[in-house]
C-alpha cells in the first residue's frame, strides 16, 4: 500500500520571513507555496530550530510561483538556485552531524528541456587569487570540469559567496573546454555579508554534447576582501 506521509505547509509572501522548523516534531515534509505570482520584497529563510542530530532529514516538494528581484529564499543555509524559484522541485535537507548540505531536484517536465547545473563550492578566495569551481584545470574541486550529457544553450547564472572586508571587486567567468568565454558578471564586495549576483548569457553562447563546463571566480587585487563559500548555478537550455 502507498505510504501516506502528512506535510506541513509554508507559504511564501511577498514580504519575506523565516520558517523555524523545530527538530523535535514529527514533521520532516513540508509543502512550499505561493498564492498566485508573488514578487519578493525580502528575503526568505526556512531553517531547522534546535539541536539537529546527525542523520537528520527534511523534504520540501516546492511548487511555487516567484519572482526574485534581488532577494533569495534560503533553505538550511543555501540559497534556492537562480530560475529554480518558480519551477516545481523537490528539495532535500541532510544533516551529517557538523552541517546540513541541501539538494535542489527539478522535476522532470522542468528538467526536459533545461536544466540547472551547480558548481561549487570553493574554498577561501584571497585578494589577487582565483578559484575554478568544477572547471576544465579544476582547483578546488576533485571533478575536472562538468561533461555536458547535450547539447544547448547557456541561459544565466547565479552565484552565490561569502564576503569578507571590504575594497575590491570579483568576477565570475563560465569556462568552455578550459577557454574563458564572453560570460562574466561581477561580484560586488564593496560590503561585507552575503552576495548573489545574477547574468544573463550573451545570446547564442552555446555548448556542445562532451564540452566541459565551468566556473572560475576571480578576487581582484587591491583590497582586504575574501570570498568564500562560493557556490554558482548555470542554467542550460538543452537542444
Amino acid at each position: 500500500m502507498p505510504f501516506l506521509e502528512y506535510q506541513q505547509q509554508i507559504e511564501l509572501t511577498a514580504g519575506g520571513g523565516t520558517a523555524n522548523l523545530p527538530v523535535a516534531e514529527s514533521y520532516k515534509a513540508y509543502s512550499v507555496v505561493s498564492t498566485g505570482s508573488v514578487t519578493l520584497l525580502a528575503n526568505w529563510t526556512i531553517q531547522a530550530s534546535g539541536t539537529p542530530l546527525a542523520g537528520h532529514k527534511y523534504f520540501f516538494n516546492y511548487n511555487a510561483n516567484i519572482t526574485l528581484d534581488g532577494n533569495d529564499i534560503n533553505f538550511f543555509g543555501t540559497n534556492l538556485p537562480e530560475n529554480l524559484e518558480n519551477e516545481n522541485c523537490v528539495i532535500i535537507a541532510y544533516y551529517d552531524g557538523s552541517a546540513w548540505t541541501v539538494h535542489f531536484l527539478p522535476s522532470a517536465d522542468s528538467a526536459s528541456n533545461s536544466a540547472i547545473f551547480n558548481y561549487g563550492r570553493a574554498a577561501v578566495v584571497n585578494a589577487g587569487a582565483s578559484a575554478n569551481l568544477l572547471a576544465v584545470d579544476g582547483v578546488d574541486s576533485v571533478t575536472p570540469g562538468y561533461v555536458m550529457p547535450a547539447a544547448g544553450f547557456i541561459k544565466s547564472i547565479g552565484i552565490g559567496s561569502e564576503v569578507t572586508g571590504t575594497g575590491n571587486n570579483g568576477v565570475a567567468t563560465v569556462y568552455i573546454n578550459g577557454v574563458a568565454t564572453a560570460f562574466t558578471t561581477a561580484l560586488d564586495a564593496s560590503a561585507a555579508g552575503i552576495i548573489t549576483p545574477v547574468g544573463a548569457a550573451p545570446a547564442g553562447l552555446t555548448v556542445d554534447a562532451g564540452d566541459r563546463v565551468g566556473v572560475d571566480i576571480e578576487n581582484v587585487a587591491g583590497g582586504p576582501t575574501s570570498f568564500s563559500n562560493t557556490t554558482a548555478s548555470l542554467r542550460i537550455q538543452l537542444i
